[in-house]
Parts: structure tokens; sequence; C-alpha cells
């Protein structure tokens, strides 16, 4: 409302939405503009100040923006203003008795946002998403907002929290289900289920070129892909109780096979997990995938010589920032130390050795809920 009007329009509003939907007037705000409503400047100002000093209208899940009413200062710059929020602007055509409703600017900037998320949940950045989701249009879509914390939980590895968040989606759809069920099982350290989240992790820290991350989770994926086959062969867990390897150590001592028992006993380390799985093999029963996954680990360790230096892909992880040094990783390097693809010859290589035994290995599904993501951000609000 402005001074010179005869009748404040906002108390004639006011006066309407109380008698008619019987809205208490204490509910109902009435903003006094004190300053000219006919500078651009000035009112610039104004409905900077207003929106700063009303956050809550990001939590609306419609707020009506009246475009027909007010001067062109006035509706200029409230609409340039509140487009970060989730907007209906109205106006009243000439003669009509009924408001239309302006979807160019919502859509406008529901189409920026939507490309900067995008692009976000494409490079897996489900945090930075999240929080430029919630100072944008989509700021009121509990769905969306809750579905991109679930993420970025998962990218953490907390999956118990993930799954505490999961369940708030009200949604039927099969992929929130199947979601639902992943977390429930990873939440619960489904050993064979980790380790498929952890494929699928290596996967997008390739794709993304992120290859300190990569490394050091393909290193990860191995260590626990060498416990998983002792334990499935051999019903005896690597787990540390008391300073001991209890387990491990019984088995150890049991079998006569394995002739250098001090070499082993607890020091359940790749080299001498490698050297003990294939005894098993060799002795006992036949373990399927071991020699695939023996070969692929030899092609780690192997050794090319990059400025007069042996260096294989186990060093850098050994010698880079997530271990013990600062080597730097590049797309370059990993060419020269596993020619000729590199990283996408790493991928391939771990799918192919570890296909026997995680055959039912399903589009990755990081990239699912993307999809699920990508057609929730173009629907009308």
């Amino acid at each position: 409302t402005h001074n010179q009007d005869t009748i404040y329009a906002a108390q004639i509003i006011e006066l309407f939405i109380n008698e008619k939907y019987r809205i208490p007037s204490k509910n109902i705000y009435v903003e006094k503009i004190e300053d000219s409503p006919f500078d651009y400047d000035q009112m610039a100002d104004y409905f900077a100040s207003f929106f700063k000093k009303n956050p809550d209208l990001r939590k609306n899940a419609v707020n009506y923006i009246s475009l027909t009413t007010g001067t062109p200062a006035e509706t200029t710059n409230i609409a340039l203003r509140s487009m970060d929020l989730s907007v209906k602007y109205l106006y009243q055509p000439y003669g009509s008795k009924e408001c239309k409703e302006i979807k160019l600017l919502s859509r406008l900037n529901r189409q920026k946002y939507a490309s900067i998320i995008q692009e976000l949940i494409n490079n897996y950045e489900y945090g930075s998403a999240l929080d430029i989701a919630r100072e944008s249009p989509y700021g009121s879509n509990f769905q969306l907002l809750t579905l991109l914390e679930v993420m970025r939980r998962r990218i953490l590895f907390d999956f118990e929290g993930a799954l505490k968040e999961s369940k708030k989606i009200e949604s039927t759809e099969k992929i929130i289900q199947g979601l639902v069920n992943d977390l429930s099982d990873l939440s619960k350290l489904n050993e064979k289920k980790i380790l498929e989240e952890l494929i699928y992790r290596v996967n997008l820290s390739f794709k993304k070129k992120d290859y300190l991350e990569g490394i050091a989770l393909l290193f990860s994926l191995i260590d626990n892909f060498l416990q998983y086959q002792f334990k499935v062969a051999t019903g005896k867990s690597i787990e540390k109780f008391e300073g001991e390897f209890k387990e491990f150590n019984q088995f150890i001592q049991e079998k006569s096979y394995i002739e250098d028992k001090k070499k082993y006993l607890n020091m359940p380390n790749r080299p001498n997990l490698r050297e003990i799985l294939s005894l098993i093999n060799k002795n006992e029963s036949p373990i399927g995938g071991i020699d695939e996954i023996d070969s692929f680990i030899n092609r780690l360790e192997r050794a090319e010589k990059i400025d007069g230096k042996e260096i294989s892909i186990f060093d850098l992880r050994n010698h880079g920032p997530y271990a013990h040094g600062n080597m730097g990783v590049t797309e370059e390097l990993l060419k020269k130390l596993y020619p000729p693809y590199g990283g996408d010859g790493i991928i391939n290589d771990l799918k192919e050795c570890l296909k026997a035994i995680f055959h039912r290995l399903t589009e990755n599904p990081f990239n699912t809920i993307n999809n699920l993501i990508s057609a929730w951000l173009t629907q009308e609000c």
C-alpha cells in the first residue's frame, strides 16, 4: 500500500479475505511502503530487504503474486526479487473478472535452477545440489529435497542416515522402493551389498575423473573383496577382537598345508590373503573368480618406468594424499601406468574380473536415481 491511494488496496484485500474465508485479521499481514512506488531503484532496495526479512516464504508450497495492481516499479521488482521462490504470478486481463497465471517468469527461473541442479547431480554432487535447491523455486519440494539428502548421505557412506531419510519420501515408485531396500541392506552391513556399492562408487569416481578418490576406493574394494572371499571359502571372519584376529588365526593353525604359520598369524593383509586363498583353492575347494581377481591385482602391481622411476597403480594409492604422501593422479599418468586406456581400462578390467561373482550387477543405482531427480525437476509445481 501507499499513502497516495484513496483507500489502501491491501486493506480492501485484507477485509475481503477476512470476511469471505474467515481468516482472522491477525493472520493477514499488510506491508506499508514508505518509499516512492514510482522509483525503480528505491523499489529494488525495498523488495530486496523485504524478501531477506521473510525467508519463511521459501517454505510455502506456492506463493501467489499479483502483477495487476501496483506501479510498474513495484510489479517489476517484486517479480524479479521473488523468482527464487515457488511462485505463481497472476494478472487480471482488462475487462475480465478472472485472473490468469503468467507462467513465463516462473518457468524461466525453474529451468535455470533445474539446469544447475542437473549439472551437479550429473557429477554426483548431491550436497551442493541440495544447497542450491533449498534456495530455489524447488525449496518447497519436500520429496526432491529429501531425495537429495538421501543421496548426499549415501555418498558419505552414512547408510543408516540415508535409510532414515528415505522413509520420509511418500512415493510408490519402484525406484524409491528399491532405494529403500538397498539402503536397508547397506545399513545392516550386508557384505556383498557393500562390495557392490564400492564397485558402483569406483565407477562413479573414475567417470567424473576424480582419480584420487577412485583409486582409494578401488583398493578398499580389493581388500574387502579378498576378505569376503576368505569368509565365503572358510566360514571364518576377519575381525579383530582384543588385539587378535581369532577366527583367522584359528584357521591358519588348523591347516597343515599352511607351512609358515608365523608369517600369516594376525596378518590378514592383502599379500597374505592372496597366498592363503591360493592355497585354499589348490588344497580344498575351488574359489570362483580367484584367477581373474589375481590377474587384475597383478596388473595393478605391475610397475612402469615414469621419468626414471618404477611406479605402479598401487604406488599412486600408497604415496598419494589418501595414504602417506602427496603424489597426484592425472588421466595422462594413468594411461602411462595402465596402457593404453588408463582409467577406462581399469574400470573395464575390474568389471570383467568380478562378473562371475557379481553377475547380477544392474545399472548403476546412482544413475537410476539421477534419472528420477531429472524427471522431478521437469514437473510443474
